[in-house]
Parts: structure tokens; sequence; C-alpha cells
């Protein structure tokens, strides 16, 4: 078990927020070495924790539970807030109407069709005919997933984001570099299906969106704020926050936006980030 031996300070205050696939957790989403005592470390020193995922709130929360962990969460890169811990949804920002039409049509212009992620209590995954996802993606959101007619679903609902889940890096390349002219977009390394996973999120939303909702509901100084991530889609996270970490090996963007590179999140990343963490709080 990790040591963290006389490491002590004052964060209250304070903010951690953490990624979550590759960052918390491994790809057989057990949470990394270290991680728990590291999370344990920082709430006794008055941190308060939020996790940043991609994640719908339904394999977000039951991840954690899976894990013994509850945390508030922003879901669907910066989309919706959800804590897990009382129910309460702090945050939500839906596609315009005309943005997810237009999402959707570069999509299908690519020759692929995604999933649909809506604002619902229930089944909150709309499916087209011939979803592009990965099977295995699709057999895992089959109870929250419905069919829909695609093009009607993204005028008339709350949609929340588009994914494709685990397919080649270059079927979704051309998809991400249509959409990114009316949307906001990034493609990541898949652990879990393997491939990569092609995100979208409405105009001007990421991960320090939500993040931002939950300090102002929270009370919290977002200058006060640390950060932890290794995707693309943890860039301006990386980039907005008062302290940020990565770690070897993640993507390019996360390694030029993040202030302090950790080793691989498997190894002792987690010990190190409580040690400088509560440097970067300690008075100068």
């Amino acid at each position: 078990m990790p040591s963290f031996g006389p490491v002590s300070a004052d964060l209250a205050g304070w903010l951690l927020v953490t990624d979550l696939d590759g960052t918390l957790w491994d790809g057989a989403l057990r949470l990394h070495p270290g991680a728990r005592e590291a999370l344990d470390a920082l709430t006794a020193m008055g941190m308060t924790v939020l996790a940043a995922t991609a994640r719908r709130p339904a394999s977000a929360r039951g991840t954690m539970v899976a894990n013994d962990l509850l945390l508030p969460a922003v879901l669907h890169d910066g989309a919706l807030g959800r804590d897990f811990a009382t129910g309460e949804t702090f945050h939500v920002a839906r596609f315009p109407p005309a943005s997810a039409i237009r999402v959707l049509e570069a999509f299908q212009r690519c020759g692929l069709e995604p999933c649909v992620n809506v604002a619902s209590d229930d089944r909150d995954v709309l499916l087209g005919a011939a979803p592009s996802t990965c099977q295995g993606h699709r057999d895992f959101i089959a109870p929250w997933s419905r069919p829909a007619d695609l093009g009607a679903a993204v005028a008339t609902e709350s949609v929340l984001s588009f994914s494709i889940v685990g397919r080649p890096r270059e079927l979704l390349w051309p998809a991400l570099e249509a959409i990114r002219a009316v949307a906001d977009a990034s493609l990541s390394h898949d652990l879990v299906w393997g491939g990569c996973t092609l995100s979208v999120r409405p105009p001007g939303i990421s991960k320090w969106t939500g993040v931002l909702a939950f300090c102002a509901a929270r009370g919290l100084d977002p200058a006060r704020t640390v950060a932890i991530g290794d995707g693309e889609n943890d860039v301006e996270m990386l980039a907005a926050a008062a302290v940020s970490f990565t770690f070897e090996g993640a993507s390019p963007g996360a390694l030029r936006s993040a202030g302090h590179v950790l080793p691989p999140a498997g190894s002792d990343a987690w010990p190190a980030l409580v040690e400088r963490t509560a440097g970067a709080a300690r008075p100068r």
C-alpha cells in the first residue's frame, strides 16, 4: 500500500478534479494503485474531489459504486453535472437544435451513425438503424438505449453529446475534422473497448465548463483548482486549472496543457500527486 509519509497541508477551499478512464482507474475499471489512499489523504486535508468524464451518468456511477467510491461528477465532457450522493443536477448544457442537426449531418456525410446521448432519467442513449459504435459498447449500453429516428430526435430532444466508441482512428478522424466546424469534439484512445472514441459536446462546452458550474454551486474558488487527466478531452481543464497534472504516455494535448507530468498512472503517480498538491497549496 502506498505511503504518503508526513505530507500535510491545509487544503480547505481547494478542489481536485480528476478524469476517470485511464486516470483514476485502468482499462479493467479498477482504481489505480494508490488512488484511493491519495483521495483519502487529500480529503482529510480538506480538499473537495470532483470527477470529470465523457461517460454518461449510469456508466460513471456504476463503476464508482463497483469501486466503493461515489463522487460528484461532470459528465458528457462538460454538458451535465450530477452529485451522485444527493441526486442533485448542478449543471446542464444542451445542444441548440440547429447545432445538433449540423453535427448529425456531419457524421452522416462521413458514413457514420453516432450514439445520441440525451437528458433522460431512463433510456438516455438513442440509436439509429445502423449504429457505428462498436458491438461491445452497444451490448453494454443496451439497458439504457432505445431505437430512434435520429434526424427527428436531434431536432426535438435535449441532446447532451454524441459519441462513437471503440472504432479505428482512421475511421473517426474525418468526422472529427468535419464536426469541429460546428461543435467541440475530441478523439481519444479507448482503454475499455480498444480503438478510439469520438466524443462531441455542445459548442463552447468542456469539462472546465462543468467545473466552473460545480464551483458556483458549492461556493468554491476556481482559482484553487487542481486538475488531473490524460486525454484530449481534458485539455481545456488542464490549461485552466491553477495546478494541473498528466502522466507519462498521456495524449499529446494533455502533455502540452498540463503543468506537471507524473509517472505512468499505474505506478507512483497518485502518491506523487498528493505530495505536489500539498506543496502547491502551502503559503510561499
